[in-house]
Parts: structure tokens; sequence; C-alpha cells
């Protein structure tokens, strides 16, 4: 207390200057309509600026919690949409959702790693996708992680059709651009436009029919063999990938001991 009074004392008129200060501004803003709505006007643009950025902190902090939320609505609505057409589907499928928490796109053999392994049900072979299309298949687990290849891995190949005429071919990567696979084994009588969709086929253990790969990039008819060499966008950016869906099919089990008395 001493030591404030000290203070005072010793500013006094620092102190003093202020105070009429204020009450100067106080009497010019109250008496004059002028000058009040001037300060009014400009407290309101301070506040404003000053809520603004406060919003803006607060929006950025509850962005993961927002993505989580989609991210489960996404695996609900998936999980409805098959449903309604497992009446007419060979298989059944249900979807468990991971995050990524690792992935390469440089590499001739990229990959990708999960945070879901075999104590979630993960197996080899399982299919992959993101909510714009088709990533790849699990290729190793243990029991809290799990490996992926994904298209953009030169190992990776996968049965692909055409969806307009279900004309399929072998899907493959040739490691150079990230955005584009190439599309094999399509008869070049076959009627391929630039823009055509490219889904997969069904024909492996990974995909039921119909799951979006990409378009049609490029396609040109080679004077050496009777087939297409297509380019195909991919729909999954492999560059901002955060959420996959895992799919399990129902029945895969049954169908490989079958097809494994044929081996």
């Amino acid at each position: 207390m001493r030591n404030l009074l000290k203070l005072f004392l010793k500013y006094y008129a620092v102190f003093l200057f202020l105070l009429l200060e204020f009450l100067a501004f106080l009497m010019l803003f109250q008496q004059n309509h002028y000058h009040n709505a001037v300060f009014l006007n400009s407290a309101s643009g301070v506040v404003g600026f000053i809520n603004t950025r406060a919003a803006h902190v607060v929006d950025y902090f509850t962005l993961k919690k927002e993505n989580d939320l989609l991210q489960q609505e996404n695996l609900y609505l998936r999980q409805k949409l098959e449903e309604k057409t497992a009446a007419s589907a060979e298989y059944e499928s249900t979807y468990v959702d991971a995050k990524v928490i690792n992935n390469s796109v440089v590499r001739q053999k990229n990959f990708i790693t999960i945070n879901r392994g075999e104590i979630h049900g993960m197996k080899k072979q399982m299919g992959v996708l993101s909510p714009t299309g088709v990533i790849g298949v699990v290729e190793n687990t243990s029991p809290h992680f799990a490996s992926i290849i994904p298209i953009i891995n030169i190992n990776f190949h996968l049965s692909a059709q055409l969806a307009k005429n279900s004309f399929y071919g072998a899907l493959g990567w040739d490691g150079q651009d990230p955005q584009f696979a190439q599309l094999h084994e399509i008869p070049n009588y076959v009627d391929v436009q630039k823009g055509d969709t490219i889904v997969t086929s069904g024909f492996s253990y990974s995909f039921d029919e119909g799951k979006l790969i990409g378009t049609v990039h490029s396609a040109e008819k080679s004077s050496a063999s009777a087939f297409w060499t297509i380019q195909v966008k991919l729909a999954t950016n492999f560059r901002n990938i955060n959420h996959v869906y895992v799919i399990d099919r129902a029945k895969i089990e049954e169908q490989k001991s079958l097809e494994v008395k044929h081996d």
C-alpha cells in the first residue's frame, strides 16, 4: 500500500493529466452528436474485428471434432446405402472407418498405414476406399495397425471396367504421376471416350462391383496390339488422404474356400 502511494505521489501529474483527458473526451462525446456517432462506430468496428478473429481461432480448434463427426456421418450413410442395395447384390458389405497415420506418394512402391489392425477386424486383401474413390487393398496387419498397398504402387493390380458397357481390363500404375493409373486389355473395338467412368469389376476378393476408380483422361489405339492404351485420372487425391473406409465383404471367406479347391 505504501509503495502504491509513493508511486501515485511520484507520478501524480501524469495521473491527473490522464484523468482530465478522460473527462474531456467523455464530455465531448456526450455533448457532441457527431463525435458520439464516430466513437460508437469505431468501437463497434474494433469489437467486431476482435470477435471475428476470436471466432476464427475457435473454429480452427474445433476442426478436428467437426471432421470426426463428418467421418462418422459419412460412414453411417455409406452403410445405409449398402444395406439398401444388399437385397440385389451378391455380397453385403460393412465398413470400418480408419485414420491415415502414414502415407507416401513419391516412391515406386508407395504405402499407407492406418490406425486399425487385427483387433478391429482387419485382414489381408480387404478393399480400402476414400470418400471419393478406390485407394487400394490391405497388405499386412498387426494387432493395432494395417498397411495398405495403394493404386500408386507398381505392384498393385486390380480388375476394372468401363461403367457404361462393363468391358473390363487390368488396372495398374507405371510409377510416374500419382494422379494417373493405366487400364490395359480393353479391346480397341470397344467405344472409349475421354471422361468415361472407370469402376471396379467385382472380379476380386477386395471390392464389390461399381466402386469408383476414376475417369478416362486419354485413350490411344496401339498399332502393335489389339488393345487400347488408357490413362485413368484417379478419383482419389493420394496427396490428401486423412480418413479411409475398409470394406469387410460378407461371405468372401466362403468364396475363397470354394475356389481354393481348384488350385
